[in-house]
């Protein structure tokens, strides 16, 4: 098959080079054949009584199985060949102007896939991040309710302090009161003490007279 002195571009294919004066798909100057297998080993045949059968017999059939492989890669290669013809058939044929075009418009476009990953991931971090930020603040908010509620309690604890602080001052001035007559008592009782003790005596002074 001789090509002309153009361009070819091959559907699904980005990579080109130049081959015998032309740039075509790489897939193109060297097909993929499949490798034809290896020749199976040669098994043993037996005879119908169940005996092997002698050496002479198996190497009979060598040149079969051989030729069976050999159709079997012949086959494999005409596949190969129609699929290569069928790809050569899709193919377009351009010049080097819309070749250059086609090759920045397919830069442009991995450019621009590349661009469109990198901003899908950039919004998936920036959603994580916004749904972090909500998590902190709700944490935020119920630190801070937390921190209210003690706060109160612990004003409540002063003023509870501070009344009875109060309330253990009016019982200590009531005591020291009370102390206070319980001495004016005792000083009273010693005087009337000392009273009886002399009108006592005194009476006792007459009686004796």
């Amino acid at each position: 098959m001789s090509l002309s002195c153009s361009h070819l571009l091959l559907p699904h294919t980005t990579l080109h080079h130049r081959c015998s004066g032309l740039r075509i798909a790489s897939l193109l100057c060297t097909p993929s054949l499949p490798r034809p297998p290896p020749p199976p080993r040669p098994r043993p045949m037996a005879t119908l009584d169940g005996h092997a059968m002698p050496p002479s017999a198996r190497t009979d059939s060598l040149p079969s199985d051989r030729f069976s492989a050999a159709l079997a890669n012949v086959t494999e290669l005409g596949q190969s060949l129609d699929s290569l013809q069928h790809m050569l058939g899709k193919a377009l044929y351009v010049d080097e102007e819309v070749f250059a075009n086609a090759s920045v418009l397919s830069k442009q476009t991995r450019t621009l896939k590349a661009q469109e990953r990198r901003i899908r991931a950039l919004e998936r971090e920036l959603d994580a991040a916004i749904a972090a930020a909500g998590h902190a603040r709700a944490e935020k908010k119920q630190a801070e309710a937390g921190q209210r509620a003690a706060e109160a309690r612990t004003e409540e604890v002063l003023r509870e302090l501070e009344d009875t602080t109060v309330v253990f001052k009016l019982h200590a001035e009531e005591l020291r009161a009370k102390q206070d007559e319980v001495e004016k008592k005792k000083d009273e009782i010693q005087v009337l003490k000392a009273i009886i003790e002399t009108l006592r005596q005194d009476k006792s002074g007459k009686r004796l007279s």
